[in-house]
């Protein structure tokens, strides 16, 4: 597998693997190492742990219904004031289905434009953090801004402008003001 680079937000680095990246690699155990070698801020670390890839199983066709499935529900907590630049805020989502996108967008009120914010690390009990940026443009005044959590099973990217909603399995929609 190729040397990748992942971006660190809070010191803390992720890296997903996909269907593509490791659909080459044999059978069996791969080992995968992380460096990093420091900055002003945190120390050097380096960690190595193995991958297993192993062949995907057979489908089996089946008669029975399927189960009952869990509606999708995603949260943003946002206070009611942010400072201009970057804020971190947080959330919840239950009944992500396989396949799914968590994304969080952000417009100044009144503009018809959303921009995607990085995408959110998400964590193993229904929660999420992210970076979002408030981009006031050089005013010093206090302005407002929709943000929208969604579920989709659309692929957005970081920074992309987007004008019509992808098809979301749920969305929250919140207002602060940046100052």
């Amino acid at each position: 597998m190729d040397k990748k680079t992942t971006s660190t937000i809070w010191g803390y680095a992720a890296l997903n693997l996909t269907i593509p990246e490791t659909q080459r690699l044999s059978i069996g155990k791969h080992v995968l190492t992380a460096s990093f070698d420091g900055d002003p801020d945190y120390t050097a670390s380096h960690a190595t742990t193995t991958f297993q890839a192993q062949r995907a199983p057979t489908p089996t066709p089946t008669a029975s219904p399927k189960p009952e499935t869990q509606n999708a529900s995603v949260t943003l907590s946002v206070p009611a004031t942010v400072q201009r630049g970057y804020a971190d805020l947080t959330g919840t989502f239950s009944g992500m289905e396989r396949n799914a996108h968590l994304y969080v967008l952000v417009r100044p009120t009144g503009n018809s434009t959303w921009i995607v914010q990085d995408v959110p690390l998400i964590y193993v009990n229904g929660t999420y953090a992210d970076h979002v940026y408030f981009d006031t443009h050089g005013n010093n005044n206090r302005q407002q801004f929709d943000l929208l959590a969604v579920l989709t099973s659309n692929t957005l990217n970081a920074g992309d402008s987007i004008k019509n909603l992808p098809k979301t399995l749920a969305q929250n929609q919140v207002t602060t003001t940046a100052q």
